[in-house]
């Protein structure tokens, strides 16, 4: 069957491509996914921190990136919280330790006016919503903290995404596996093993693996991605809501965490870790063979130019957790968060960990930060790292406007924005 539209990938923003589509468009969409149910992979609830990103606890973005996340976010909040199966509310907090707290009240005085329901805490404020993390805690700290956050399983909201987008002209095919993009006199071919699908545009929304897909059509050759893996320490429940911590300055990876698992309430999870890694998929290596067809070897020495001394530190500290000793040589991380923590609360779950697929610019030698797309005629490919999956509306709002531009139809603006109000 020939569509409108095809959208390549089955996590969280792939979804959220074809339920957009197939609420605020009238065009025919088919959604391709090798797995055979969608949110397996970066969306999977124990890949991931399950956090719902709006950018008030996370200091790595300037205000200006603030208010853009927390403007897409809101889409998907107002998303899940009418949905009950899908709604975590928990808080969201940001711990600061000596220094650190002068930044945080300049943070807290910048933001207030637009997330009014953000509260400084001082030392017993803290104390009141985490015991244990103020209990035997020496020195100055403070915190800021949003009681009203989310957590969210990002593979539950993409099945939610797919079950809602059902109608007629409106596919999901699970177990296909995109082996082969090619345009056509209509638009794109997609040779999967069990044939070849066509449609008149295409959005690739396949998480670590968008850039190798497109570069089949010659799209966004001057990238390379750099694989990190993240991984977690888990400990008995500690924490009510969500901790962080102040962002490592030069670093471009999330500040060690706490967060409550959205799907077993014993349990805290510590982390990420964040280590180069070989593959595009959690642990599966057959996906390495995808890493080095995306960089070749003379792309990826130029690429490894981002690797100053403070970001090969970082990595080799990194590395450390995954040794024998790695409880011990991570507890200071955690005692950051919860001081009373020892190493034997602590256990590394390999089940608990994803892959960041971080892009570079090997022409420029320089890492791209968050959100990117490579456009073409009729193409979209979302490079979609951390907040992609908390901003997977907006994305999809976006890519659907572009489409069916191209295309000659309508996108309903106004419904969209009565639903998402």
């Amino acid at each position: 069957m020939d569509y409108d539209v095809a959208v390549i990938g089955g996590g969280v923003v792939g979804a959220a491509n074809l339920y957009v589509l197939s609420r605020f468009t009238n065009a025919s969409a088919v959604l391709i996914e090798k797995n055979q149910l969608p949110g397996l992979e970066a969306s999977k609830s124990s890949h991931n921190s399950q956090t719902h990103h709006r950018g008030d606890i996370e200091t790595q973005y300037s205000l200006e990136e603030t208010l853009r996340v927390k403007e897409q976010a809101d889409l998907l909040a107002a998303y899940v919280r009418r949905r009950s199966a899908l709604r975590h509310d928990v808080t969201k907090m940001l711990l600061a330790t000596g220094d650190e707290c002068a930044a945080l009240r300049l943070r807290y005085a910048a933001l207030k006016q637009y997330f009014p329901k953000l509260e400084l805490l001082d030392a017993q404020g803290v104390a009141d919503y985490e015991p244990r993390v103020a209990e035997g805690r020496e020195g100055a700290y403070a915190a800021i903290v949003d009681p009203e956050g989310l957590a969210i399983d990002f593979g539950r909201v993409a099945s939610s995404f797919i079950e809602e987008a059902r109608r007629p002209g409106i596919d999901a095919l699970f177990g296909r596996k995109a082996n082969r993009i090619s345009r056509s006199a209509d638009g794109f071919a997609i040779k999967t093993g069990d044939g070849t699908i066509s449609a008149r545009s295409l959005i690739i929304s396949a998480g670590a693996h968008t850039l190798p897909l497109a570069q089949q059509l010659g799209l966004g050759e001057e990238y390379c991605v750099f694989p990190v893996a993240g991984c977690f320490f888990k400990a008995p429940k500690v924490l009510n809501g969500k901790v962080y911590t102040f962002q490592r300055p030069g670093i471009p990876f999330v500040a060690v965490h706490g967060d409550p698992d959205v799907n077993d309430a014993s349990v805290t999870r510590l982390g990420p870790t964040a280590y180069p890694a070989p593959f595009l998929e959690w642990r599966k290596w057959r996906t390495a063979l995808s890493v080095l067809r995306a960089a070749p070897l003379r792309k990826a020495l130029r690429a490894l130019r981002v690797l100053d001394k403070p970001r090969r530190d970082f990595f080799l500290e990194n590395i450390r957790y995954l040794g024998p000793q790695g409880r011990k040589a991570f507890l200071p991380n955690a005692q950051r968060i919860v001081p009373s923590l020892t190493a034997d609360d602590l256990e590394r779950d390999a089940s608990l960990g994803g892959v960041r697929p971080q892009v570079v610019d090997a022409e420029r030698g320089c890492i791209v930060h968050g959100e990117a797309k490579l456009l073409g005629e009729r193409l979209i490919a979302n490079l979609t790292p951390s907040p992609g999956a908390s901003t997977c509306l907006a994305i999809a709002r976006a890519d659907a406007r572009r489409i069916t531009a191209a295309l000659g139809r309508s996108f309903a603006e106004e419904e969209f924005c009565q639903v998402f109000s």
